[in-house]
């Protein structure tokens, strides 16, 4: 039962920081996005 619980806290660990990560991006994207928007972009219109 240890073993399990090890293994478990090991994959959280690493997929915490991967999610922060991941929100991170996304968020720097969706900030690019917006200053996109403001200025006239024809990749928007596809």
């Amino acid at each position: 039962m240890l073993e399990k619980w090890k293994s478990k806290l090991i994959i959280l660990t690493g997929i915490i920081p991967l999610l922060v990560g991941i929100v991170m991006i996304v968020n720097v994207v969706t900030m690019k996005d917006d200053v996109r928007k403001k200025e006239p972009d024809h990749h928007f219109l596809k």
